[in-house]
């Protein structure tokens, strides 16, 4: 005895459907995501107290009065001149002690492609993996440990969202 299913080619058509409502759910929670990483990367560059060595001077601009000299470890001399508030650096191993705020700046959110986001930027890639010469200040693998659950949490309801939406409108639609 044959098996007939009626519907079959526009429960087919549904299914086909599914990716672009669950894609278009998901795509939000991406940028939701994207913005969260980023706002906890901002709070580990700004918060304190950080437990490096303390600066009381800073590299002088050009043109600027300067009050000393630094010789660096390259044998150059450095202009520099009093800081009007100490700046504590961060400790290897602490996230990078922000000074006057252009490092958080710099903290890009790009959507190279559908559901993906890059949060970051080149010169904080040398703060978070550290060089010969610097130790790694990571601030970004620990941003995204604070929150992966919840960003998993999320994708993954937005998805069964985007499928059961598809699934009532195929439903619907029928009778």
């Amino acid at each position: 005895m044959p098996l007939k299913v009626e519907g079959a080619a526009s429960l087919t058509a549904a299914l086909r459907q599914i990716p672009k409502s669950v894609t278009a759910d998901l795509q939000a929670e991406v940028e939701t995501s994207a913005e969260t990483l980023r706002d906890e990367m901002l709070h580990l560059l700004r918060s304190d107290p950080k437990s490096g060595r303390v600066w009381t001077t800073r590299r002088a601009r050009r043109g600027e009065e300067h009050d000393e000299w630094l010789k660096t470890p390259s044998g150059r001399y450095v202009p520099m001149v009093k800081r009007i508030a100490p700046h504590t650096a961060s400790a290897p191993g602490e996230p990078v002690a922000e000074d006057v705020g252009r490092l958080g700046d710099r903290i890009a959110i790009a959507f190279p492609e559908p559901l993906a986001a890059t949060v970051g930027g080149p010169l904080l890639k040398l703060y978070e993996m550290g060089s010969q010469s610097m130790p790694a200040r990571p601030f970004m693998a620990p941003a995204l440990d604070t929150h992966r659950r919840d960003i998993t949490r999320r994708h993954a309801r937005a998805a069964r969202a985007g499928v059961v939406r598809a699934a009532v409108k195929h439903l619907t639609r029928r009778r």
